[in-house]
């Protein structure tokens, strides 16, 4: 469900940087197929995932997410993303400010959102103002207006 392997094969051929994340089931496959431009890494600290965030150009992802915490994650650094248009991702990323979307898991389909993504400038401060309202200050804050208005408040 992640299609991992989508996003190496887009990568395979180009000039792009291309870091993945993760040891999953299929890490075995995805290090046999990925080109030298992938760099595949696991069991990273906090620390090592903060770096990687702050200093990544965006994070892509192909996966069939519920929730698209990782966008959040990366909009904390003022990075946008490039993600599958479905699920939790349509929630957590504005398209065209804090990300792109791309229809379809399939390499050409991600290699033009690559495209897309690369001739236009981001705005850090946008994407990080757009994620503060994932944080827990600001659900706690919707919560109680949200009962209040219950209440009658």
């Amino acid at each position: 469900y992640k299609n991992v392997d989508v996003i190496v094969r887009a990568f395979a051929g180009s000039d792009r940087q291309l870091v993945v994340v993760g040891n999953g089931p299929e890490a075995d496959r995805l290090r046999a197929m990925k080109t030298d431009n992938v760099t595949m890494l696991h069991n990273l600290t906090d620390g090592q995932m903060a770096w990687l965030y702050k200093n990544c150009r965006a994070l892509l992802s192909s996966s069939y997410e519920d929730y698209g915490l990782t966008p959040i994650e990366a909009g904390v650094w003022g990075r946008p993303s490039v993600a599958l248009r479905f699920g939790g991702f349509l929630d957590t990323i504005d398209e065209g400010v804090t990300g792109l979307y791309f229809d379809e898991p399939q390499p050409d389909s991600v290699r033009e959102a690559l495209q897309r993504f690369e001739s236009r400038a981001w705005d850090q401060e946008k994407i990080r103002h757009h994620v503060a309202q994932f944080t827990e200050d600001a659900f706690s804050a919707r919560l109680h207006e949200a009962v209040d208005k219950l209440a009658g408040y």
